[in-house]
């Protein structure tokens, strides 16, 4: 095989030639702009109780859906509420974070926010105050399913082990409970039976609402959704028309309510 023979060109006293590099500054092809990532954030959902707790200490650095993610996950853990998330060191200073940051809080997180106080039997009073507050600020931007949770939450007793009423607690205002329920006629529609159950017991046991809101929208939902209900459900309507000593439409009575037994 014969080899190429180098030139003398190329060749100076025994040292190869030395070689120019040009470069050229060109657009790189192929690269797109990295977007923002959607789900940067911490997922509380994978953790345990303990990982939960460790991550709250840190509660300065997360963000206003982080914090209210984190709480949430932690009283879901506790379902039979054996702990007391009052006097907890983590959970007392991310609730004193809490306290600056709902007026910033958006609707999501502020619903979020009252159901986490009831999941974690929090008995401070100005915080539940604080909340309902805010909560009538953005109350237009509720659906009829969020005004029965804030119905119920805001008008549940606190329960020790004997099954007695914690000390009264002022949830909330007069005020709050009244501009919800002036809202309601446009959301009954759109509420499942639980939540429609549900409001019924708040607003008799509040003397809430009027003799219209009842017969042409409560009622009427009743009716349509009787056969719908179970028998827990059942039984607390009969028990709480009872209550309202609603006898006068024999109608709504022997073909709606008594036709569920049968």
């Amino acid at each position: 095989m014969a080899f190429p023979k180098r030139s003398e060109e190329g060749v100076q006293a025994g040292k190869p030639k030395s070689i120019k590099i040009i470069k050229h500054n060109t657009r790189a092809k192929g690269l797109k702009s990295q977007p923002t990532p959607l789900h940067d954030y911490i997922n509380f959902k994978k953790m345990q109780g303990n990982e939960i707790i460790l991550n709250l200490d840190n509660h300065e650095n997360l963000a206003n859906s982080e914090l209210v993610s984190g709480l949430m996950e932690l009283g879901r853990r506790d379902k039979e509420k054996k702990f007391d998330w009052n006097a907890h060191p983590v959970t007392y200073r991310c609730l004193s974070d809490m306290r600056q940051r709902i007026p910033c809080l958006n609707s999501k997180n502020l619903l979020q926010t009252a159901i986490l106080l009831d999941r974690l039997v929090i008995l401070d009073r100005n915080l539940w105050t604080l909340t309902s507050t805010h909560v009538l600020r953005l109350l237009h931007k509720y659906k009829g399913r969020d005004m029965a949770v804030f119905l119920d939450l805001f008008d549940k007793d606190f329960l020790d082990d004997d099954g007695e009423p914690f000390i009264y607690i002022k949830k909330a205002q007069d005020e709050f409970f009244e501009r919800i329920v002036s809202l309601l006629p446009m959301h009954i529609n759109h509420m499942n039976e639980e939540q429609i159950v549900r409001t019924l017991e708040v607003l008799t046991k509040r003397n809430l609402g009027s003799e219209r809101l009842f017969l042409h929208y409560l009622y009427l939902k009743i009716e349509r959704s009787v056969f719908n209900f179970n028998v827990g459900q059942y039984c607390r309507v009969v028990r709480t028309l009872c209550d309202r000593r609603f006898v006068e439409d024999s109608v709504f009575w022997h073909d709606h309510i008594f036709k569920f037994v049968y």
